[in-house]
């Protein structure tokens, strides 16, 4: 069955390069509509926006985290997030762009009856001058990744075709994730950053593989044995790489590692679709119209 499939898309790759674009125009689409609403294509957290997180160790049973965002919202703040994470000891995080104080944040535990440790109550914040600067840097950050990992590429490849494919497919995996982020409410903060910037290293690592092995080995006797072959590899990558960010997502009792393991599976996923559909499809569209060309000279 998996075999029809192949076979079927290595025929009609014209209307699956169709499918990912328009997937390409939703994702950017989203982008773009957050871009208009707020002035930013993702949501920026306290690390690129300023504002203050507190961390609070829980000591009594179980939270109705619900309840307590809401109330949270109603008395400090709109823009207030409240997070928890489940190890040892439960922790509760308050990010707020909006001033917030230990005090803030106790009153409103004992109004709803939380037992919590007050001496172990950690308070950071970032000011919104220096959010500003962090996220200068790291948008030029982005910007310095996608045009060394282009350079890298162009200079293997030495093709201005396979090698704007294997670009394109790192661009699509990045917005594609960056899109899901605004449709969770995930706010972008240094670790989801560090998680885009791998996402794009691992969406070319996939690209490269098949686009060395079509262009370059001749072990198979045809275009398609190759990709079929490349992608038997690739994909096995893909899906054990995903296993094992599931599993430190639902394992892990950090925050911060869930949400870093959260944006690089949303990557992972949009590698498959954008390398084996629209990278193949690039690719066997090149190579038919070069082999047009050397029949007809």
């Amino acid at each position: 069955m998996l075999s029809k499939i192949v076979n079927w898309h290595l025929s009609h790759y014209k209307t699956g390069l169709a499918v990912t674009f328009l997937l390409l125009v939703f994702v950017l689409g989203i982008l773009l509509n957050s871009y208009v609403k707020t002035g930013d294509f993702v949501q920026r957290g306290i690390d690129f926006k300023g504002g203050a997180e507190i961390v609070v160790p829980v000591t009594s049973g179980s939270v109705d985290l619900q309840k307590l965002q809401a109330t949270a919202t109603k008395s400090l703040s709109e823009d207030i997030v409240v997070k928890e994470t489940k190890g040892t000891q439960t922790m509760l995080i308050f990010d707020s762009e909006a001033p917030i104080s230990k005090g803030n944040i106790t009153a409103l535990l004992d109004s709803e009856g939380i037992s919590y440790d007050s001496s172990s109550i950690s308070l950071q914040s970032v000011g919104a001058t220096l959010g500003t600067a962090f996220w200068a840097q790291a948008k030029m950050a982005i910007v310095a990744a996608f045009f060394v990992m282009a350079g890298v590429v162009f200079y293997v490849f030495r093709n201005p075709i396979p090698s704007t494919a294997v670009v394109a497919a790192g661009f699509s995996d990045f917005v594609f994730a960056a899109a899901m982020m605004n449709i969770i409410g995930l706010k972008l903060s240094l670790a989801t950053l560090a998680a885009l910037l791998i996402i794009i290293g691992y969406s070319v690592d996939t690209d490269i593989l098949l686009t060395t092995r079509v262009l370059k080995r001749h072990d198979e006797h045809t275009v398609d044995e190759r990709i079929k072959s490349s992608m038997k590899t690739g994909v096995t990558m893909t899906l054990s790489a995903i296993a094992a960010m599931a599993v430190l997502y639902f394992v892990s009792t950090s925050a911060v590692l869930s949400e870093i393991a959260l944006v690089i599976i949303f990557g992972l996923i949009a590698d498959m679709p954008f390398t084996w559909i629209q990278n193949v499809g690039i690719l066997k569209f090149y190579l038919e119209m070069k082999s047009q060309e050397t029949r007809t000279q």
